[in-house]
């Protein structure tokens, strides 16, 4: 399963996802990171960095994946995403907090996504 790969510690970081990988995310239920880029935008290869680190990071806790809306534009419709690149933290179908931009804090985000994640379960 996609949410169960994405979990799982990648050597290169966040799992790359396609349209339907996106979809099995959300109807898993589970919390998960989804960067959301173009392999045209600049901002996206600086985010892509940040994203892997964050991968690594939430290795096992949080499922981390990218999806390419140039391939898949629904997706953006589906997330709400206006600007490229993204950072959408997901709990089951609903969007709990966007980023965007390349300039992210991994550190600032891990904290958000693990606190949203448990808030989440109660």
């Amino acid at each position: 399963m996609i949410a169960d790969q994405a979990l799982a510690a990648q050597p290169s970081g966040a799992l790359e996802l396609d349209g339907a990988g996106v979809t099995e995310l959300l109807r898993a239920g589970g919390p998960a990171l989804v960067e959301v880029c173009a392999p045209w935008c600049v901002y996206g290869l600086l985010l892509r960095a940040r994203t892997n680190e964050l991968a690594r990071r939430l290795s096992g806790r949080i499922a981390v994946g990218r999806v390419d809306v140039q391939r898949w534009p629904y997706i953006a419709d589906l997330l709400r995403i206006r600007r490229i690149p993204a950072l959408v933290f997901l709990r089951g179908r609903r969007v709990i907090h966007r980023w965007y931009g390349a300039d992210v804090d991994v550190s600032f985000v891990e904290t958000i996504a693990l606190r949203r994640a448990v808030e989440e379960r109660r």
